[in-house]
């Protein structure tokens, strides 16, 4: 699993090189909490999902021993890392095994 989950990272390594060099001259985070990301749409309280980038929504299983959790979508088209199509403005609940780290990234 951590082999995985390094391998996840690599994938993701131009993007997150990118944001750091963006972050370096407007002093945007890398990491958003969803309410930073889409300010006046009421993700003010959710503190267990965040973005990466505009692009990237991560939604990790924060609970001791859970293999599910709830995801909030704002308005958009999201592709789960499974390849699934959501559409967003959307609450549902995903199954989480250990071995997976779930994001969605947004499509235009």
């Amino acid at each position: 699993i951590c082999l995985d989950m390094a391998k996840l990272h690599e994938k993701m390594g131009t993007l997150i090189l990118d944001l750091a060099k963006k972050a370096s001259m407007t002093g945007e985070p890398i990491v958003k909490p969803m309410a930073l990301a889409f300010p006046k749409s009421g993700m003010e309280t959710i503190k267990d999902q965040f973005m990466l980038g505009d692009e990237i929504l991560v939604a990790p299983v924060v609970e001791k021993g859970a293999r599910s959790r709830t995801v909030v979508f704002p308005d958009g088209k999201w592709k789960s890392d499974e390849g699934k199509i959501i559409k967003g403005g959307t609450t549902i609940e995903i199954i989480v095994p250990l071995d997976r780290l779930p994001y969605f990234t947004k499509q235009n």
